[in-house]
């Protein structure tokens, strides 16, 4: 139990000042998708807009959340 208290310590501090995107919900989230990516080498880094969809970019305008809704998902490949 001691050192699952300490590894989420460890890993809240480390989360801290993590900057996150607006449209994920939490540091949580976006550190599942940051990982993600390691597996994804292939695909251009940390290029979070290509994990989106057009309902999702309209959603996240709607609620200020979207820092790039000038970019057009229906132009980018999947």
């Amino acid at each position: 139990m001691k050192q699952l208290k300490v590894a989420i310590k460890n890993f809240e501090e480390l989360m801290k000042n993590v900057e996150v995107p607006p449209c994920f919900d939490s540091k949580l989230e976006y550190l599942f998708w940051l990982e993600g990516e390691k597996e994804a080498p292939t695909q251009p880094p940390r290029f979070i807009c290509r994990d989106c969809d057009v309902s999702y970019q309209r959603r996240m305008i709607k609620q200020g959340r979207c820092f790039n809704k000038e970019i057009d998902l229906r132009k980018i490949t999947k």
